[in-house]
């Protein structure tokens, strides 16, 4: 093998290692940042179970029962759903999976909910778990989050449930 075979194998591979530990990165680290599926204004059909209209503003919480980030999230969502009741927010846990697992997960860990519906039943566009979206009383997206919750996206959740 000669020298620029040896050099261009080589360069191969360190980028190879560059690309999977950018990925890696990515997967064990996620943060929370705005979700593409919903901007601002964009509207969530209402549903006989969602009941958008029963409360000036909703949050709408996408979650599964196996999500290492859900469950990383889980004090952050205890905190916002108390908040929630407290202002008038009605609280909507939105899920792919049974809607009586993720009732009995959330549950488990204090996180409070009017109801438990599924996505697909409901339409709801998701790109990851944990989705948060707040929406007012016609469906208008007000803010939206995809990723692990953090202190401080709890506090602009908090805020945008407040801001109305």
């Amino acid at each position: 093998m000669g020298r620029l075979e040896k050099a261009s194998n080589v360069a191969i591979l360190a980028m190879a290692v560059v690309v999977i530990g950018k990925f890696a990165v990515d997967a064990f680290h996620g943060t929370s940042k705005p979700a593409e599926p919903y901007a601002h204004g964009d509207k969530i059909k209402d549903t006989p179970d969602l009941k958008l209209a029963a409360a000036p503003l909703t949050l709408l919480m996408v979650t599964t029962s196996h999500c290492g980030y859900c469950t990383a999230s889980m004090p952050y969502f205890e905190a916002l759903t108390a908040a929630a009741g407290k202002a008038g927010t009605r609280v909507v846990a939105v899920t792919s999976e049974d809607p009586a697992t993720n009732g009995q997960y959330l549950s488990e860990h204090k996180v409070g909910f009017d109801a438990v519906v599924s996505a697909k039943d409901n339409s709801i566009r998701y790109r990851g778990t944990p989705t948060v979206i707040v929406v007012d009383h016609d469906g208008k997206v007000q803010r939206a989050w995809t990723g692990k919750l953090s202190r401080d996206r709890e506090a602009e959740i908090l805020a945008a449930m407040t801001s109305n």
